[in-house]
């Protein structure tokens, strides 16, 4: 379990809760874990957004 917790953080947002690289002093930029079954519709949002 200890290992588990230097290697990744949950994020809660909008009620869910997201497995993320955890965020250090060095950089802000939020890295998330995302399941591949959830990859085409992300990829998907990301360009209609554009």
């Amino acid at each position: 379990m200890h290992w588990l917790l230097k290697h990744y953080d949950v994020l809660s947002v909008q009620g869910l809760e997201k497995l993320i690289v955890p965020l250090s002093n060095e950089t802000l930029d939020v890295i998330y874990y995302v399941h591949d079954d959830e990859l085409f519709n992300i990829l998907q949002n990301i360009h209609t957004s554009t």
